[in-house]
Order: structure tokens, then C-alpha cells, then sequence
């Protein structure tokens, strides 16, 4: 009778124990483990306990360390223009002053479109001649197309030396005051025949 006993003993001292761990993760007072009939058993279970709830903080604490390292990595990523079209300015700009909103908490910002003509066909074509602080704004490189709709002659076809726009974006990147100046380049190089410039402002 007594190894019967046994066993039977055993099985429910570890069920008291097994109540014991859960009181103690959930910080219950602890004093209630004097029922327990296997103390030594209790006690193991109780530093296994005391163990997961201390695994568990810290792995909260990982993942909010991960949260912030991520938001940090946003928002010093390359900016993006605003969603819609950016504001466009012409050769009647040339020499002005412009503003780009800037706000650190997001990541698109103000932006701009500079927009000059060439002759399409004649091999010449702006080129940016000085790049503006690349901490206050970022310039696309220009890009070249015809003008819409494109010149043709009565019989549909393009027009030789028709108008073409080269556009070139800014973006605000941080607060500050910079320039950025256009030549138009002929096929050949050289000085700019033509120049374009305007100082912008990011605030």
C-alpha cells in the first residue's frame, strides 16, 4: 500500500506546484506555497518561474528597442516630394527666391519643379552647373522630353527643332539656405550659352 501511496503523493504535490509557478508569474502572494506538500519540488518550480517572468520582460524590452531603432531609420531616410504635382517654375524664375516646406516628423517633404526649354534636336540641353547643399535639398538629374503636344508639320511629322522641356525636381532635405544654377550646354560643351539660377530657402 504504501509504494502505492507513493506515487499517488508525488502526483499531487506536483500539481500543487505546478499551481505555485502560476502564482508566482502573476505576482500572486507567494506565501501560499506553504500548502505545497513538496517543498523542495516547489522551490525548483519557483526559480523556473521566476526565470520565464524575467525572459518575458526582457523580451518586451527587445522588442521595443526594435520599434525605436526602426522609427529612428525612417526618418533619416531620403526624403520623398509631397504626394501630387510639384509646383512648377519657368526661365521667368531665373534669379528669384523660392520656398520648400520642411517638416522632420515626416517623410515626404516640400518639393519644386524647374521647367526650361530647348530646341529638340539641336544638341542642346540644360545641365546643372552647380548642385545645391545636398543636407537642404536634393536635385533630380534632368531629364529631356518634348513638349505635349509636340510641333509637327501638316503632314504629322515632328517638327524639326520643336520645343523641349527639360525638368529637373527639388526636394527639401533640411531646414537651410542653398542655390542651384542651369546652363544650357551646347553639343560640343563648353560655357553655357544661357544660365539659370534661384536660391531656395527650406523652413
Amino acid at each position: 500500500m504504501a509504494r502505492r501511496g507513493g506515487p499517488t503523493g508525488y502526483g499531487r504535490s506536483r500539481s500543487s506546484s505546478i499551481a505555485a509557478l502560476v502564482i508566482l508569474c502573476e505576482g500572486t502572494d507567494v506565501t501560499a506555497t506553504h500548502r505545497l506538500r513538496a517543498p523542495a519540488i516547489a522551490g525548483a518550480l519557483a526559480l523556473v518561474a521566476v526565470g520565464a517572468c524575467g525572459n518575458s520582460k526582457n523580451n518586451d524590452s527587445s522588442t521595443a528597442t526594435s520599434t525605436t531603432s526602426s522609427v529612428v531609420e525612417s526618418t533619416t531616410s531620403t526624403a520623398k516630394p509631397l504626394p501630387g504635382a510639384a509646383p512648377i517654375i519657368t526661365e521667368s524664375a531665373n534669379n528669384s527666391t523660392q520656398t520648400l516646406a520642411y517638416s522632420p516628423s515626416s517623410s515626404q517633404q516640400g518639393s519644386l519643379r524647374i521647367s526650361l526649354q530647348t530646341a529638340g534636336g539641336s544638341g542642346y540641353t540644360w545641365k546643372i552647373t552647380k548642385q545645391p547643399d545636398p543636407k537642404v535639398v536634393e536635385a533630380e538629374t534632368p531629364t529631356q522630353a518634348p513638349t505635349n503636344p509636340r510641333p509637327t508639320t501638316a503632314d504629322g511629322t515632328p517638327l524639326a527643332g520643336a520645343p523641349e522641356t527639360v525638368s529637373t525636381l527639388l526636394t527639401a532635405v533640411g531646414p537651410g539656405t542653398t542655390s542651384i544654377e542651369l546652363g544650357l550646354i551646347g553639343p560640343s560643351g563648353g560655357a553655357p550659352e544661357q544660365t539659370f539660377k534661384i536660391t531656395i530657402i527650406v523652413r
